[in-house]
């Protein structure tokens, strides 16, 4: 199934859609993908068992994810809650 919203569809095996997504992604035509599966969960659910372990095998796609919160990871300090001293004040 296709859709004329301006984006390319890209059709094939498994590997094939992976390939052209690395060739994308090698080649800085992309930086990332938005998926539009064409039913779901069925489709969404083929292509992260069937495509992802394919882009992993190219090393375009992680294969586990390093520990720690996103907040943490960018070197971000936790901001102090605004409502920490609410509660005492109600009490």
């Amino acid at each position: 199934m296709t859709v004329s919203r301006g984006h390319v569809a890209i059709v094939g095996s498994y590997r094939r859609v992976a390939q052209t997504m690395a060739e994308w992604l090698h080649s800085n035509a992309a930086d990332g993908f938005n998926i539009m599966p064409p039913y779901l969960p069925g489709s969404l659910g083929e292509f992260v068992d069937n495509v992802v372990p394919e882009l992993q095998k190219l090393g375009v796609y992680k294969t586990a994810y390093r520990d720690g919160t996103l907040r943490s990871k960018l070197n971000l300090q936790r901001p102090s809650s605004r409502y920490r001293f609410r509660a005492s004040v109600q009490s």
